[in-house]
């Protein structure tokens, strides 16, 4: 969905990283991985940690990774601060 990410990616991989990076433009929950993966990044955070059903997305995906594979990002953690306002209440 964000095609500046996989540009920047895209462009990583031809100026850095050569062929040692596969960049997959693919919704993670359709994509049928020809085998198992080292790295899974994903951007789906959002303010909170839960746009795009985030969470739902990354723990389905989670069968793509080796059995010692890494997520980036591993895990996420949201606060929320009550905040009070005379003036506007």
């Amino acid at each position: 969905k964000n095609k500046n990410a996989i540009n920047t990616l895209r462009n990583a991989v031809l100026s850095e990283w050569g062929s040692s990076v596969t960049v997959i433009e693919v919704d993670m929950r359709e994509w049928k991985a020809p085998e198992k993966a080292d790295i899974m990044v994903s951007e789906l955070l959002g303010s909170f940690g839960d746009n795009e059903l985030s969470p739902e997305c990354l723990d389905g995906a989670q069968w793509v990774l080796k059995e010692n594979g890494i997520s980036i990002p591993a895990s996420s953690t949201s606060f929320i601060e009550p905040v009070s306002c005379p003036k506007v209440w």
